[in-house]
């Protein structure tokens, strides 16, 4: 294997003001990132950054919004399209319908003809307001000749070009899919859109249209790239007359044979897939050649079921798929230095706004470089703030997260239908504020409920019915996203908060004292950390299977599930981070496992510590012996167990209310023979073990 040099990181003495060398960011995730030698029409290589691409104006590493600013500078109108999802995996878009047709390359606006704009200041909130989103450049004034591989225009271009002569030089844009864009000047002459009509695989983007800029994003992972940065030339006169005039060619149906007919679909499709896989195609490579045939006749499948064929042919009858060769030494320290940037970056600004434990700032700052790759995961691990009184400072916990995480949603109080639909659709992070508030609507508790213990877990929807009338139907909700509440005292359900992890803040004295959060200053700051990020994320989606961090002995299942992908980070970024992760992590989830644990394995530990004060001789104790004790510790919750259910003047538990506990682990009292007290009711120390082994560490 060929030893690629990686290029040093800057130091990070000062992580917040450090300038991020970008350029080297970019060539660091290109090596991690390298791909077995393949056509881009015949496979699908993992994402690339997020944040930027050297390729998209001719050299300088640039975010979309730059590239978008760049664009209107030349007069060139621009617009924010949707985003692939889960690039590289799936065909998921966020506008959210399920079998979206034109994935990351339709408008996130309405009515984008008239609203596309070179006006900076607009540029700037759509992008705000949608970092991801693609890039749309209106067409007219420029026309835009789309060269698709897929579909024979290569060929049909080679061609034209010997017929009347080679392509001047203009601007040139790579497509994502493995085509070109190239774009002239139209010499005030309209040319509308049109596909097909100078050959098979050749569209022409005009009045009317819209073309898809670098760097934006292709469901396949890959960035549109500038190739050629030249002004554009004044449009061919050959190529402006043969895309008026020019009938559309039907040579794209002759050369694929007769269109499958009606009942033969499933058949076919297993037939064509099955000979691609056997001559060692890609898996992407075999889907596309399948939804090209699945369009031709009548009564096509949609994009969704000729994928799921696609990918279950390719699982059963692939022999080698492709697996990339493993880190070099060199290649997994440099990577560690970047995390480690990263994350020193944010605990860094952490420490600067707020007043919380190390521990506290060591977990917060592994959990938002979690939420750019949180979709590789099995499972996410939920952020609990809480804080006894107002003013303690919970809030400005989500606003700083909020420039340090994916897609931040900060939300106040937000209902459960709005959020099954918001994380369905964008796939955020939700940052919830004053969550204690959305558990007061008894209506709505359940649907909540639901959705939280759902949403931590990557293969779980939450499923609901939708639509009005006789058309309503079940419909599934993606709720699978990073997620942190904030609220005062304990409002989160057991379910719940077996899935988080406490962050506990406290009022500021008044000789602590932080910096003032001014939203100027933090976007300065945060700006380039961003950008780094992205590409770290671009980079470590791959080789997070690498790092395969050992359990600590302190969690039990559910917290080492949860925790796993934050160790895996942590790993990646070194001994120390791995370290400091480990000991913060058990310090929260230590803290808390009193709090956190249902009443039912607090009163199972407290009988455990009771039969060890007692120690019956036969291992038998009375109930009223055993409630004389529960009900006598002042600081177990017993004694006044049933004040809150409106019982006065004696609102101890009793022999019903413990009965009532222990039934749900299957303990029950029975008539014993008790030493000094004769024939009683009471339990026995064996009935209690099973329980104590299951449920007390």
């Amino acid at each position: 294997m060929t030893v690629l040099k990686i290029p040093e990181f800057p130091s990070t003495s000062n992580p917040l003001t450090t300038e991020f060398d970008l350029a080297a960011m970019e060539d660091l995730a290109r090596v991690v990132l390298r791909q077995p030698e393949a056509s881009p029409v015949t496979e699908r290589p993992g994402p690339l950054p997020a944040g930027g691409d050297p390729r998209c104006t001719g050299g300088a590493a640039m975010t979309l919004l730059t590239a978008a600013l760049e664009y209107a500078a030349r007069g060139w109108p621009v617009f924010p399209l949707h985003t692939p999802i889960a690039p590289g995996v799936s065909r998921a878009c966020s506008c959210g319908e399920k079998d979206c047709k034109d994935v990351g390359k339709h408008p996130r606006i309405t009515g984008w003809q008239k609203s596309a704009s070179t006006d900076a200041d607009q540029i700037r909130r759509w992008w705000r307001k949608w970092p991801d989103a693609n890039i749309g450049i209106v067409t007219g004034d420029q026309v835009v000749l789309d060269v698709d591989p897929r579909h024979g225009g290569p060929a049909s271009l080679a061609a034209l070009e010997r017929q009347h002569g080679t392509l001047p030089d203009t601007f040139r844009v790579h497509t994502g899919g493995g085509g070109d864009h190239f774009t002239f000047q139209s010499n005030g002459v309209v040319i509308r859109n049109s596909a097909g009509v100078l050959g098979p695989g050749l569209d022409i983007r005009g009045a009317g249209g819209y073309t898809t800029a670098a760097p934006s994003l292709h469901f396949s992972g890959n960035r549109y790239e500038v190739v050629d940065s030249s002004a554009p030339a004044p449009i061919p006169e050959w190529l402006s007359q043969a895309a008026r005039t020019q009938k559309k060619s039907n040579a794209k149906t002759k050369a694929k044979g007769e269109p499958i007919k009606t009942g033969e679909r499933h058949d076919r499709l297993t037939e064509l897939g099955g000979r691609l896989i056997a001559y060692g195609k890609g898996k992407w490579a075999v889907i596309d050649a399948m939804l090209y045939a699945n369009a031709q006749g009548s009564d096509p499948w949609s994009d969704a079921e000729v994928i799921d064929l696609g990918e279950d042919l390719y699982k059963r009858y692939a022999k080698q798929p492709v697996i990339l060769p493993p880190m070099t030494d060199e290649e997994r320290a440099r990577l560690a230095q970047q995390t480690a940037a990263l994350l020193n970056t944010v605990q860094n600004a952490l420490h600067k706004y707020l007043i919380v434990s190390k521990a506290a700032t060591t977990v917060l700052a592994v959990w938002t470089l979690h939420t750019f790759v949180f979709e590789v995961a099995i499972y996410t691990l939920y952020l609990n703030i809480t804080a006894p009184e107002k003013r303690s400072g919970k809030t400005k916990v989500l606003e700083v997260l909020a420039w340090f995480v994916a897609r931040a949603w900060l939300s106040g109080g937000a209902t459960a239908a709005v959020l099954k639909h918001k994380i369905d659709h964008d796939l955020p992070t939700l940052l919830h504020d004053e969550t204690q508030s959305a558990f007061s609507d008894k209506d709505a508790v359940g649907t909540l409920v639901g959705i939280l213990c759902n949403g931590f877990h990557r293969g779980m929807n939450y499923t609901s019915m939708f639509g009005q009338g006789a058309a309503m139907y079940p419909r599934e909700f993606r709720v699978f996203c990073p997620k942190a509440f904030a609220g005062l005292g304990n409002y989160l359900p057991d379910t719940v908060l077996d899935r988080s992890v406490d962050v506990a803040i406290q009022r500021k004295k008044k000789t602590e004292e932080v910096s003032a959060l001014e939203v100027e200053q933090i976007e300065r700051e945060t700006e380039q950390h961003q950008v780094a990020v992205r590409k770290w994320a671009a980079a470590a989606r791959d080789w997070l299977r690498e790092f395969q961090p050992d359990r600590p002995k302190e969690f039990h299942d559910r917290q080492w599930d949860c925790s796993k992908l934050l160790l895996q980070i942590a790993d990646m970024a070194g001994l120390e981070w791995g370290r400091k992760v480990r000991s913060a992590l058990v310090e929260l989830f230590t803290g808390s496992a009193v709090q956190d644990d249902s009443l039912g394995v607090q009163l199972l530990e407290h009988i455990r510590e009771t039969y060890a004060e007692l120690q019956p001789s036969d291992g038998r104790v009375s109930t009223g012996r055993l409630l004389q004790k529960l009900n006598a510790n002042p600081e177990w919750p017993w004694a006044v167990w049933y004040e809150s259910r409106g019982r006065r003047p004696d609102p101890r538990l009793d022999d019903r209310g413990l009965a009532a506990i222990l039934k749900t682990y299957h303990i029950y009292s029975n008539t014993l023979r008790i030493a000094e007290e004769g024939r009683l009711k009471g339990y026995e120390m064996a009935q209690f073990k099973d329980a104590w082994e299951r449920y007390l560490p």
